[in-house]
């Protein structure tokens, strides 16, 4: 009787087991069945994700062309700058030259006359009165 009720506990083993691996199939059944269902919309998904990588590939290559192109251009607009403040410098200079030098020349010649004939003027003038206080001695 014992080996009975072994075999027959047994048996109520198998048959759990096999009712659990029955609705264990179904279960993966269902899945997979989703899962196929789900497969094109997935597909769509990785699909646009490529053409959306390789878009954005494609922009930040132009990006980089773009920012070369304009520092091209930035380093071409400081060359132009240097050389017209050097233009601009050279000018100043030229103008300092030809204006200024005879300028700064006439007028310390000038400056030299009046300062000569102011001290010829004033030491005249001192000696004016002694001129007189002699005249005046004479007298």
């Amino acid at each position: 009787m014992v080996i009975s009720l072994a075999i027959a506990a047994q048996a109520a083993a198998l048959l759990g087991i096999y009712f659990l691996s029955r609705e264990v199939a179904d279960n993966v059944t269902e899945l997979i069945e989703e899962s196929r269902n789900l497969t094109p919309t997935l597909e769509r998904i990785a699909e646009n994700l490529r053409a959306t990588s390789e878009d954005v590939a494609s922009i930040g290559q132009s990006a980089r062309i773009e920012a070369h192109q304009i520092g091209q251009t930035i380093n071409q607009a400081n060359d132009t700058i240097r050389a017209g403040i050097q233009s601009l410098h050279s000018i100043v200079t030229t103008v300092e030259e030809r204006v200024s030098a005879p300028f700064l020349v006439r007028s310390a010649i000038w400056k030299g006359l009046t300062v000569g004939v102011r001290t010829y003027l004033r030491r005249r003038r001192v000696s004016e009165p002694e001129e007189q206080f002699e005249d005046r001695r004479a007298a």
